[in-house]
């Protein structure tokens, strides 16, 4: 079977797939996918639907659940809040009672002892900034620092309990926290200081007075607690009656408190309508429809009872819902979580309308497939015989070509062995006759002989490279591990030797080692060599490059020369046999150098290339690989 049988059964076996029959099958498979596509959607879509509605329904449950229970959780927080709130505080104040039974017992001499036992009480009670014991002298007279007619007289800012007190008064015994030094207070509230202590001082009755708020910003409350008589410092005795006052800053002591137990809560103490401390944002009022009863139960206000009958009120009021995150709400959360379950559901259904449809497209499939098989089949019978015909002709074809290369290798090796013995003999001849008969031939038939003989010369050489090229391809190859630079030496060597021109300036960089049969790859280097001396001894200054390039699977040599060079529209006939670039009677050679080249380095499995331009030189390349063959 030929080809156009091949080709012809080829176009038999598509026009069959292409007929009729089987367009009709692909456009009733393609219906019937389309179909069962449609059918599937409906179930899914039923599916999502209801999925959706049973999410709304929750939705609706969970958005109207009870207001009851938050504000139950609001009035549990609050009550929890007040209870620590007062504990706390009243921690602080029966402190101070007790230090007020204690420090009397101190005298003016005793102050480095007062101090560091005040210190430690600020350190326990973290509400309280200053305390001082007040001998009963000081309390009535303008003290430094608080406003009066002290340093700062005329309504002049003075810091609270500054330092230059103590030089002013050294009876009056001041403890404070770090800080405290740059609040400030302007005459007016000084005078108010002034006055709550003469009170208390007159009617022997602890005080709690404020809030007040310094010039500086800071809120505070001033404490005073009548002492005993004699039992107040001054000078080294004891004196009849005194105060022991304290400045109480409430807002570090209840952020510390009530930013970890009431969290996302807006609360706020107030103290008959003065606001001592607030955290978080005020819940705004929301809408009620007409009828509706109002939201009163959405804010909590309970009494903070504390000693020395004073009595605080906490508000309280639940989070603001609507600066809540978005996923906060339990109605969200439940309406999220419900779409995504009626997505996931309906996805399942429809992935098993899918697969139904699948299914019954594999059926259709497959009885497409078994149909392709059998035309497969009788196909791959065809191709089967074509292929063995085909073999067998390229069989047929390889060994013609073979015994044709074979009989012209003979031929050439016998072409340039036989010719070589009656041309030297002509050489021979020609050069009896111009010595022993030169005597008898005038000029002319001198130079006729030169001639022949030069034309028997250039034949000889011709007949050599022909034995060369002939026996490199037919020599086996004998690698090994050749060093490349005492090679190259020795080839240069000799290349030099032969050549009677001038010697050009030579330079060989770094040459490695490689793979290869070292005869071969000497006259690799012999032929390159002799080309560069060759073409540039026209150059007044001739010189030769000599060196390699590195690369990852091979070793790349090269041949740099100065000389005419060559235009790179030619390069590819450089490397045929019998090709000159430059055919005049100075250029020596015919043309085999470079073919032997060639082909000594394809033997080796590598390349050759060249780069050249007219006038510039020429740089020859070949490639070793790294393993040569």
């Amino acid at each position: 079977m030929n080809l156009t049988e091949s080709a012809a059964s080829q176009r038999s076996a598509e026009s069959e797939d292409r007929g009729p029959t089987g367009v009709r099958a692909r456009v009733a498979a393609v219906g019937d996918l389309m179909g069962l596509t449609i059918v599937s959607l409906w179930p899914t879509a039923l599916t999502f639907f209801a999925g959706l509605l049973a999410t709304l329904g929750v939705w609706m449950l969970a958005e109207t659940y009870p207001r009851s229970e938050r504000t139950r959780t609001l009035l549990t927080v609050a009550n929890g809040m007040r209870q620590v709130l007062e504990v706390r505080l009243n921690d602080h104040l029966r402190g101070l009672q007790l230090a007020a039974d204690v420090w009397p017992r101190f005298s003016a001499a005793d102050a480095a002892d007062w101090k560091a036992t005040a210190q430690m009480f600020l350190q326990q009670h973290s509400g309280f900034v200053v305390v001082a014991l007040v001998p009963p002298a000081a309390v009535a007279a303008a003290v430094p620092g608080d406003g009066g007619e002290a340093p700062g007289a005329g309504g002049e800012p003075l810091p609270l309990f500054d330092e230059s007190a103590a030089e002013a008064r050294p009876n009056v015994l001041v403890a404070r926290t770090q800080g405290v030094a740059g609040w400030l207070v302007g005459a007016e509230l000084g005078e108010r200081l002034r006055a709550a202590r003469q009170s208390a001082m007159d009617e022997q009755r602890p005080s709690i007075d404020g809030p007040f708020t310094s010039q500086s910003g800071q809120s505070f409350y001033q404490l005073v607690l009548p002492l005993e008589a004699g039992a107040a410092p001054e000078g080294a005795g004891r004196p009849q009656a005194g105060l022991l006052c304290a400045v109480l800053q409430p807002a570090p002591l209840l952020e510390s408190l009530i930013s970890e137990l009431a969290s996302g809560y807006f609360l706020a103490v107030h103290d008959d309508g003065a606001l001592v401390y607030t955290q978080g944002t005020p819940p705004r009022p929301q809408p009620s429809a007409e009828g509706a009863e109002p939201a009163d139960d959405e804010t909590v206000e309970l009494p903070i009872r504390l000693l020395m009958a004073k009595t605080w009120t906490l508000e309280m009021a639940r989070p603001d819902l609507s600066e809540l995150p978005p996923m906060f709400s339990l109605g969200r959360l439940v309406l999220t979580g419900g779409l995504i379950f009626s997505l996931l559901l309906a996805g399942v259904v429809y992935l098993g309308q899918v697969a139904r449809v699948r299914a019954r497209a594999l059926v259709i499939a497959n009885r497409e497939l078994r149909s392709q098989i059998v035309s497969t089949a009788v196909a791959e019978g065809r191709v089967r015989r074509i292929n063995e015909s085909l073999e067998a002709r390229v069989a047929e074809r390889t060994r013609a070509l073979d015994e044709v290369v074979t009989e012209l290798e003979t031929f050439n090796y016998s072409v340039s062995h036989d010719l070589r013995s009656p041309i030297g003999a002509i050489v021979n001849f020609t050069s009896i006759l111009s010595e022993d008969y030169k005597d008898r031939l005038d000029e002319a038939g001198l130079d006729i002989l030169r001639r022949v003989a030069g034309c028997a010369q250039n034949a000889v050489t011709m007949m050599d490279g022909l034995l060369t090229f002939s026996h490199i391809g037919q020599q086996a190859l004998t690698p090994g591990t050749v060093e490349t630079r005492p090679l190259v030496e020795a080839a240069l060597e000799e290349v030099l030797a032969a050549h009677p021109g001038p010697r050009p300036d030579v330079s060989i960089g770094a040459l490695p080692s490689v793979t290869a049969d070292p005869t071969m790859l000497r006259t690799v280097w012999t032929n390159l060599l002799s080309n560069a001396v060759k073409f540039s001894e026209t150059t007044p200054e001739p010189s030769i490059e000599i060196g390699s390039q590195s690369s990852p699977d091979e070793d790349i040599f090269f041949v740099r020369d100065n000389g005419v060079g060559f235009d790179m529209k030619h390069a590819a006939r450089l490397f045929n046999v019998f090709e000159q670039l430059h055919p005049t009677p100075r250029s020596k050679g015919h043309g085999v150098g470079l073919a032997i080249v060639s082909r000594i380095v394809r033997r080796h499995g590598g390349r050759v290339w060249a780069q050249a331009a007219p006038g510039k030189g020429a740089t020859f390349y070949f490639a070793i690989p790294r393993q040569a063959a």
